[in-house]
């Protein structure tokens, strides 16, 4: 990652993402980081809020609805 970096989300004990001042978009999760364009990125994050979907339908009503509320907690969530 060369240049300048903008942290545009993070939450602890998962990952980043950051974008740096040549365009591209870092994903960290964990020890993995992937180093996308601004599309690819926008459409993996696309198919990953279908695929979460998808796994909250699967579960039942309350699972769903536990698993929903601490994916969103925003005392976890730090935006920039």
């Amino acid at each position: 990652m060369k240049g300048e970096n903008s942290i545009l989300a993070e939450m602890h004990g998962v990952g980043s993402v950051r974008v740096c001042d040549c365009g591209s978009v870092h994903l960290s999760i964990g020890a993995v980081t992937l180093h996308l364009d601004a599309d690819t990125f926008l459409r993996s994050s696309f198919m990953l809020h279908l695929a979460a979907n998808q796994l909250i339908s699967r579960r039942d009503s309350q699972e769903s609805s536990n698993l929903m509320h601490d994916a969103i907690n925003r005392d976890q969530w730090i935006v920039h």
